[in-house]
């Protein structure tokens, strides 16, 4: 199953609105996701963010013409949250 969730994704006092795919959960995984967002700043400059969604690397960062920042990331673990029910995960 491969899906899609749009929300907000929230570490401590940041946040970013963001798209996030997913491949759901299969007898061989555990499920892969992945997505971007744009915010004013940029994300800390971390190897592991923890989020209301999961576990993100940030893969790529970029300030675009209108001066906002694009955010590429990869989930790694589990999701969490609202992407785990999404994705028919336990919470």
């Amino acid at each position: 199953m491969i899906g899609e969730w749009q929300g907000i994704v929230r570490a401590s006092d940041l946040q970013m609105t963001a798209v996030v795919h997913y491949e759901g959960p299969s007898c061989l995984s555990l499920g892969d996701w992945y997505g971007g967002g744009s915010r004013n700043n940029l994300w800390p400059d971390r190897e592991f963010i923890e989020t209301n969604i999961g576990t993100l690397i940030v893969v790529h960062q970029i300030q675009n013409e209108e001066g906002e920042y694009v955010i590429q990331f990869m989930g790694y673990g589990l999701p969490q949250g609202p992407l785990a029910a999404r994705m028919g995960l336990p919470e």
